[in-house]
This record gives C-alpha cells, sequence and structure tokens, in this order.
C-alpha cells in the first residue's frame, strides 16, 4: 500500500500472507465497488511486474565448472 521500492532490500517469501492475499483478491468481483476493482488492478500489475523482474535475472545454461558470484547482491538465484 505504501508503494515503497523494495527491490534494493533483502526479499523473504511469506507464503501465509501470499495465501491470504490471495483469497482476500480473489473475493474482489466485478460487482465489488471501484476502490477494491482498482486495488486488484493494481495488485495484479505488481505481481506481473515482479514475475517479469524474476524471469530477467533467472540464469540458464548452468554447467559444471561455470564460474558465479556466490555473493549475489541482485537476487538473481531465485
Amino acid at each position: 500500500m505504501c508503494d515503497d521500492q523494495i527491490r534494493n532490500k533483502p526479499l523473504v517469501a511469506c507464503f501465509t500472507v501470499d495465501n491470504l492475499i490471495e483469497q482476500v483478491m480473489s473475493k474482489i468481483t466485478e460487482t465489488s465497488c471501484s476502490q477494491q476493482r482498482q486495488l486488484k488492478a493494481k495488485w495484479e500489475q505488481q505481481r506481473q511486474s515482479h514475475r517479469e523482474w524474476a524471469d530477467k535475472k533467472r540464469l540458464e545454461n548452468v554447467e559444471v565448472g561455470d564460474r558465479v558470484d556466490v555473493r549475489d547482491t541482485e537476487y538473481i538465484w531465485l
């Protein structure tokens, strides 16, 4: 809600909170008030933006002997 950028801070997954938010958002329908629909649209846009960001950071074709930075500060290892 505060629109604070968190990408430069450590990311910690909390599946309990994620599931709770998912349940709340699934109850918002087309007949809900416009503020709720706007909140759901913003949430869906943020989820999509995060998926795109994570996909860009994901490493592919890593093979034995490849050199990688284990001090990852960009959260590439998702």
